[in-house]
């Protein structure tokens, strides 16, 4: 018989030898997994449907629930499925034996892929026919475009999740560190960036924090899918809409991941044929990576336990000391280095052949601070060009306060910049004794926010930033919102009572000193805009040892001003005349 018919011959059947081996032994993960969806989603159908009014739409709804649900289970389930089928990777004499035999790596690699693929999508396709008999028996009908939806994003979720734990296994040995790895790759991307913004909490001057950056959710998976999920609203839509228009860009998403996925079953079927029988047992499978983990786990642990050491010691970072950071970082650097090291060579001994290693993870993390204590990246002397805003919020949050959102005017916009340069001239005071602050958002005309926060603000009457922030707290804009919101341009009559708080005690208006309050309002403002060069500054007019809240009530709308500023001359002689109660 010819050789090469016989080696293909036992080849095909090796493969399927392995593959009724795996589901022999690891049967346990499609019945769990079936099992759980089964009580998520055939029962709670079976049961719920008949007592349903439409039952159309709440079988929509909860099959677009289930998709976070599905989100969860793949995220799970796929990493205990990778596990159990390449968990004889990590066994030395399990690995020596298969690899003896005639079937080549091919067959290995891809009959445990069947293997672990079969399993979850064999429970997918039982709960798909049980929800189609729950959906037939309890409403005479099936709604196919949520149903195939949940089939396709289950199938897709647990096929990414999978090989994405598959290739976690290619890298390592031991078994307990192929999951870890796998939250780790899973979150690297989220973490890295959270990590950065809290050290740039410190060394940047005007940092805010802000949300994931795009191309961080898209690498984050989790995230990325799950916001995309827990955002469907089926009863947002029309009652007898067909659906799939709505679901077009979840169903894009998914796909764009499982191409994702299908590169990375390629990449990791490549490092199962370069993989050595012998890195079994080894935390690291492959000697060009051993580096790279040492250096990932010294500079990343270390910025994370650094700024955990630095918050705990240094009270929340509220003295902002550059030096005593750095000493942190460098701390758990080294500790998080020689930690790896230990790990990789399984050896306590490692000072004498690590130190380099380690001085060379510390250089990197020194270099990483000098640039942004230098502010290399121009991430603090950076203010947006007024021809490119589209808009901007304003807080100031001084003696006074002001507050407006989304202006739009020139004066507003140019007002906001100016006093963002005199806070970055100025920088920050003193920790314990400034509290003042400046919170501005700017919207540009390409869709970017820019998000700047100037905490701990030193004022002095008459400086630059003093100047700038009168200003801007009196241009018109700020000046109506922050003292009448958006409710400047409605009728009076539409005001129907409210209260009056100071230190004096609690005063409530009838709808007559109300509107009447309303209207001195109004007035006040009005008269004020335009004119702050003849009144009290803006960051002086309120006295912060006093306390006066006025908070009105319309037919439809409410608001409350914290402080009623001097310049409201009319306003304050109608609550001169106000009689307050001190025990309410």
């Amino acid at each position: 018989m010819n050789w090469e018919v016989l080696t293909m011959r036992s080849a095909t059947s090796y493969f399927k030898t392995l593959v009724r081996s795996d589901l022999r032994h690891y049967w346990p993960i499609c019945f769990g997994y079936t099992f759980i969806w089964i009580i998520m989603l055939p029962i709670q159908l079976i049961r719920n449907l008949p007592d349903m009014d439409s039952p159309r739409r709440f079988v929509g709804e909860t099959m677009e629930q289930a998709l976070f649900a599905a989100l969860v289970m793949a995220a799970i389930f796929g990493i205990i499925a990778a596990v159990a089928c390449y968990s004889y990777l990590m066994n030395s004499r399990s690995t020596g034996l298969l690899h003896s035999l005639p079937a080549g790596r091919s067959t290995h690699f891809f009959a445990h892929f069947t293997s672990g693929m079969t399993m979850l999508l064999g429970g997918n396709v039982i709960v798909f026919a049980l929800v189609l008999l729950a959906q037939v028996s309890g409403m005479a009908g099936v709604k196919w475009n949520v149903t195939l939806l949940w089939l396709l994003v289950v199938t897709l979720l647990d096929f990414l999740f999978f090989v994405l734990g598959i290739f976690c296994a290619m890298f390592t040995g031991w078994l307990l560190a192929v999951p870890v790895l796998y939250v780790g790759i899973n979150f690297a991307a989220a973490v890295i960036q959270l990590l950065i913004g809290s050290l740039s909490s410190v060394l940047y001057y005007g940092y805010c924090d802000v949300d994931l950056l795009p191309f961080v959710r898209w690498l984050t998976p989790v995230i990325k899918i799950g916001d995309k999920f827990t955002n469907m609203d089926y009863y947002q839509r029309p009652y007898n809409r067909s659906g799939w228009a709505d679901y077009k860009e979840t169903i894009s998403i998914v796909l764009i991941y499982a191409a994702a996925a299908l590169v990375l079953l390629g990449v990791s079927y490549l490092l199962y044929r370069l993989r050595h029988s012998e890195a079994a047992g080894d935390s690291v499978a492959f000697r060009w990576a051993k580096p790279i983990f040492r250096y990932l786990i010294a500079v990343v642990g270390g910025l994370a336990l650094g700024m955990g050491l630095f918050w705990l010691i240094f009270e929340g970072g509220m003295d902002h000391s550059r030096m005593g950071l750095l000493v942190c970082l460098l701390l758990m650097t080294v500790l998080c280095y020689f930690a790896a090291d230990m790990l990789i060579r399984k050896s306590l001994r490692v000072f004498k052949q690590g130190w380099k290693g380690m001085l060379a993870a510390c250089g990197i993390v020194v270099l990483l601070f000098v640039a942004m204590c230098l502010d290399l990246f121009g991430y603090v002397r950076y203010t947006p060009n007024a021809a490119q805003v589209k808009s901007v919020d304003v807080t100031i949050d001084a003696p006074s306060f002001a507050c407006a959102m989304n202006c739009t005017d020139e004066e507003t916009i140019l007002a906001a910049i100016n006093a963002q340069k005199a806070a970055i001239e100025q920088g920050r005071g003193e920790a314990y004794e400034d509290c003042n602050a400046l919170h501005v958002t700017y919207t540009l005309k390409d869709g970017t926010e820019v998000m700047r926060s100037y905490t701990e603000m030193h004022l002095e009457k008459g400086s630059a930033l003093h100047e700038a922030l009168n200003v801007l707290g009196n241009t018109e804009s700020v000046t109506k919102q922050t003292l009448l919101r958006d409710n400047y341009e409605k009728d009076v009559k539409s005001v129907k009572g409210g209260y009056v708080y100071s230190d004096e005690g609690r005063c409530q208006l009838t709808t007559e000193q109300a509107r009447a309050i309303y209207q001195a309002l109004q007035r006040d403002v009005e008269a004020y805009v335009g004119n702050w060069d003849a009144a009290e500054p803006t960051v002086t007019y309120y006295d912060p040892n006093e306390y006066t809240t006025v908070e009105l009530e319309g037919t439809v709308w409410s608001y409350s001003v914290d402080q009623i500023p001097t310049y409201c001359k009319d306003t304050w002689k109608i609550i001169d005349q106000l009689h307050f109660e001190q025990d309410w």
